[in-house]
């Protein structure tokens, strides 16, 4: 009796829905849901008119216009979408959006993208934000984490490198954690392998996770080119470039010979002095102190200021005095 409403649309919907509206003096409905047998359940109607039984309860159907609950594996062949329209959305074929509906779309290797956020209206100036949050305020532990991995059909997850955010457990006077980001590579052994740390004070080191200086590198550096602003002062005064370089070595400079030059920066009338410096392991009067070698008078023209770098001499004593000039001296030297 049931066949002529069998293709109707909407028939799905009302029988879930219990009101049967045109159906009434039919044979009653089961609702979607209802037992229909020991541990069967009706999931939907036959074109005879009888009902469907299955095994276990099965959301056959989703009530858009309400909040629904989905449980067990659910296959989708066309998009998800979340209101608003353009609001979140799951795409077939795995890309997945938040804030748009065409994940993958836009070009430029987008559709490399499995998962894109998009936020605020074209030209805002709000940009599309990922939160990986932990409860755990504890020092050591991990506030979030992204994992680089391949994965094949013969073989498990192999990680390639690991960012991760940790907690150092001391905390402002908000209360608010600080924080430690971490990068670990893979070398085919293990992806535990630190490579770069930022610490919560903004120090920077490379193969170590405890930075003891702004910059640390647990190994050997090269560049083609490498100056390092050593000291400066805009204070008059007499100076010793052995406690320059003792200051320098504490805050990490490394012992070498190095090729320098202290001088003013006074524009046109800049003074100075080029010099080789062994700088020592010891630091301090004891010891070995470091030594200049070669010094040479380098200058743009001392005429027009009465002022800048006024004495120096072989053992590493100078003296300086901005005079009216506004002027600063400065060390900078690089490393042979």
């Amino acid at each position: 009796m049931l066949a002529p409403y069998a293709k109707t649309e909407a028939l799905p919907a009302v029988a879930q829905s219990g009101a049967y509206k045109e159906l009434k003096g039919l044979p009653i409905l089961a609702k979607l849901g209802a037992s229909c047998g020991t541990g069967l359940y009706v999931r939907g109607l036959l074109a005879d008119g009888s009902s469907e039984c299955v095994a276990g309860k099965d959301n056959g159907f989703v009530d858009i216009d309400s909040a629904q609950t989905l449980t067990g594996a659910k296959t989708l062949t066309s998009t998800l979408k979340l209101a608003p329209a353009a609001g979140p959305a799951l795409v077939a074929d795995g890309h997945v959006g938040v804030g748009t509906a065409a994940p993958g779309g836009l070009g430029d290797g987008s559709t490399y993208r499995m998962l894109e956020v998009h936020q605020g209206a074209a030209g805002g100036t709000n940009g599309g934000l990922i939160g990986l949050t932990s409860t755990n305020l504890a020092d050591g532990t991990v506030g979030g984490a992204v994992i680089f991995g391949t994965r094949g059909t013969t073989h498990a997850e192999k990680r390639l490198a690991i960012a991760v955010a940790f907690n150092e457990g001391a905390n402002d006077p908000a209360g608010v954690p600080t924080g430690r980001l971490a990068l670990y590579t893979s070398d085919g052994k293990s992806a535990n392998n630190p490579r770069l740390t930022i610490t919560s004070d903004g120090r920077v080191g490379i193969g170590t996770t405890a930075p003891t200086t702004q910059f640390e590198v647990a190994g050997s550096v090269r560049a083609d080119n490498f100056n390092r602003a050593v000291w400066s002062t805009n204070k008059a005064g007499s100076y010793d470039l052995r406690k320059v370089f003792d200051d320098a070595r504490a805050a990490g400079m490394t012992p070498g010979v190095y090729d320098c030059v202290l001088r003013t920066d006074n524009g046109a009338h800049w003074t100075g002095r080029r010099f080789t410096a062994s700088v020592n392991f010891y630091m301090g009067n004891g010891g070995y102190p470091h030594k200049f070698h070669n010094v040479s008078d380098v200058q743009a023209g001392p005429d027009g200021c009465s002022a800048g770098l006024t004495a120096f001499d072989a053992a590493g004593t100078f003296s300086f005095d901005p005079g009216t000039c506004s002027q600063t001296i400065g060390l900078v030297c690089n490393r042979f």
